[in-house]
């Protein structure tokens, strides 16, 4: 790689786990020119990149290379050729590996799917609030009590959105109609926000086509309140269709 890095220097995982496919490793042909010495090197390499800012890359520098992989510097000029095979330097100093170079950019491409989806729920959030009333006849509050007709309106209106903390919209979801109210106090302990709202309702969707809930006419599926309580849709999410993006293997190709 020569010319401009491939994406931003301030490029950080902040929390994306950097997950490694065995049989595509052992198919590389830099796996298979490597001893069984390098190998460990190999790896060591890409988790340390991984970390680095920005991620997915390496200082051109051999002394803090082996620094990071806890060799001298000797060895790794022993093992160079195979260790660092693949790795291309850029304009800003640093390394690139070309299949860590795809997995850092499938993760940003899904980093920017998750803001606008996120953006965009906001938005049919606020679109759904409706506006504050004031008062009577031309639209203005009166500041005492009384009708209109005297001329003492009711004072500022506000129109309270129906569904204001999105509880509505799970008891609509959830398929087992049973002890709302108890349901109510855990969500209102809960306080979800738009995210975990998201989350939440499809999980329920998830799970409702599980054969455990559907079984004998949805017998087993648990109360809401206590579905909420034990927090299941932690372990409706492990029934969620998976993102297309999400299961990317990272080696892709040959190291």
């Amino acid at each position: 790689m020569s010319g401009q890095p491939p994406y931003p220097s301030d490029t950080r995982a902040k929390g994306y786990r950097l997950e490694l496919d065995y049989e595509r490793i052992n198919q590389s042909d830099t796996w298979a020119l490597a001893s069984a010495r390098q190998r460990p090197l190999i790896l060591m390499l890409l988790f340390a990149a991984w970390q680095q800012t920005p991620c997915g890359s390496l200082p051109d520098s051999a002394d803090i290379i082996a620094a990071r992989i806890g060799v001298d510097l000797d060895q790794l000029d022993r093992d160079r050729a195979i260790v660092l095979r693949g790795w291309e330097a850029a304009d800003d100093g640093r390394l690139y590996h070309p299949v860590l170079t795809e997995h850092v950019l499938e993760m940003l491409g899904r980093k920017a799917r998750e803001a606008q989806r996120k953006a965009d729920y906001r938005a049919r959030k606020a679109q759904s609030v409706p506006q504050v009333s004031h008062g009577t006849d031309t639209g203005r509050a009166r500041s005492s009590g009384g009708s209109d007709d005297t001329g003492t309106g009711t004072g500022t209106h506000v129109n309270t959105p129906a569904n204001p903390d999105g509880f509505a919209d799970f008891w609509a979801t959830y398929p087992k109609k049973r002890s709302k109210g108890d349901a109510e106090k855990v969500w209102k302990k809960l306080k979800p926000d738009a995210a975990l709202l998201d989350r939440i309702l499809q999980s329920v969707k998830a799970a409702c086509v599980r054969e455990d809930w559907k079984k004998d006419n949805g017998q087993y599926i648990p109360y809401p309140a206590t579905w909420l309580s034990a927090k299941g849709w932690e372990d409706s999410a492990l029934c969620l269709p998976a993102d297309p993006s999400a299961g990317s293997s990272l080696f892709r190709g040959a190291l």
